[in-house]
């Protein structure tokens, strides 16, 4: 979703540091879709990621439920995507942004079958979605099926202003277990309005913004 940018374009060479930094240290996961960046994430990481050994980190990716119009869509785009990132599988893959705009493709093309057939099949290690409405829908969503994982958007900021306090419990009590997006909310909370950031510099003046939203 969010990448370097230079003249318009994403910087591979600023990405390529990135990765190998990030590897370095540990950070081996990484997330796509299909809509990040104009449609262009997916080669991006594709190709700074053929460089490593395919067991040496894990690829997230996810199906735009607002482009399914068919079961066939699901089968069609998840191929294109393969192609895209230059793997052979999906660590994890999604049906990306359930919310109340997308919710109705996701179940009347049954996204979460055909999903299914693919990971039979060796394609999806795990299968989860990511999620952007309210809790009475999340309760739905999540016992519909057998989820490995849901995606949530979860920060110190977002616990209150979008309740994400009552879906991580909603997701916590159906014991399906939670990947957080958004830990940073888009790079904002490293950005913070000047009184905010002084309070927090005055308690702890050696930690940065970024590591109190990863905390």
């Amino acid at each position: 979703m969010r990448l370097p940018m230079r003249d318009g374009k994403i910087d591979m060479v600023e990405l390529d540091k990135m990765v190998e930094y990030s590897m370095a240290h540990g950070a081996n996961y990484f997330d796509t879709a299909y809509m990040y960046v104009e449609g262009k994430s997916e080669n991006a990481i594709g190709e700074i990621l053929k460089q490593y050994p395919r067991e040496s980190f894990f690829l997230t990716d996810k199906n735009p439920a607002y482009l399914v119009n068919s079961p066939s869509d699901v089968h069609k785009l998840f191929n294109e995507q393969l192609k895209k990132c230059q793997v052979e599988y999906f660590d994890n893959y999604m049906v990306h942004n359930i919310n109340k705009n997308t919710i109705r493709n996701y179940r009347d093309n049954d996204m979460y079958g055909e999903l299914l057939k693919l990971k039979k099949d060796g394609l999806i290690k795990h299968l989860g979605f990511s999620f952007h409405g309210d809790p009475v829908m999340l309760k739905e969503v999540i016992h519909e099926h057998k989820w490995d994982f849901c995606q949530l958007q979860i920060n110190y900021l977002d616990w209150e202003v979008i309740n994400a306090k009552e879906l991580y419990q909603i997701a916590d009590e159906a014991n399906v277990p939670v990947i957080v997006m958004e830990p940073l909310r888009g790079g904002g909370l490293c950005n913070l309005p000047e009184k905010a950031a002084a309070k927090l510099k005055a308690d702890c003046p050696n930690d940065t913004q970024a590591s109190f939203g990863l905390r």
